[in-house]
């Protein structure tokens, strides 16, 4: 993830047939002090507050190397990518994902 914002590059999370619980089974806020939902919610987490929360200390540097100045780049998304099937299936997913 921390590539792609330094790039402005889409993350792409590829589910498959998989339904992904953002919710619980993939809880990030114990380790980095950021929710799914806080990193879905498209303008907050433009904040660098909030977005240097998932930046460790050694990734913190930009596209020149450059200690210290990590920026998140304007064009970086999230994209979730699924295999569509039938209908509740879609539904079934979307429940997984924060902010949907």
């Amino acid at each position: 993830m921390v590539s792609a914002m330094r790039c402005g590059k889409p993350l792409v999370i590829v589910c498959g047939d998989e339904f992904p619980d953002f919710h619980e089974r993939y809880k990030i806020d114990e380790k980095y002090g950021i929710t799914w939902a806080e990193i879905l919610q498209w303008e907050p987490f433009r904040n660098k507050e909030q977005y240097m929360k998932v930046v460790k200390d050694g990734e913190n540097y930009d596209t020149t190397v450059t200690k210290g100045k990590f920026a998140m780049q304007e064009d970086f998304n999230i994209i979730f990518m699924a295999k569509y099937v039938r209908e509740d299936d879609y539904y079934q997913m979307l429940e997984g994902l924060p902010n949907s």
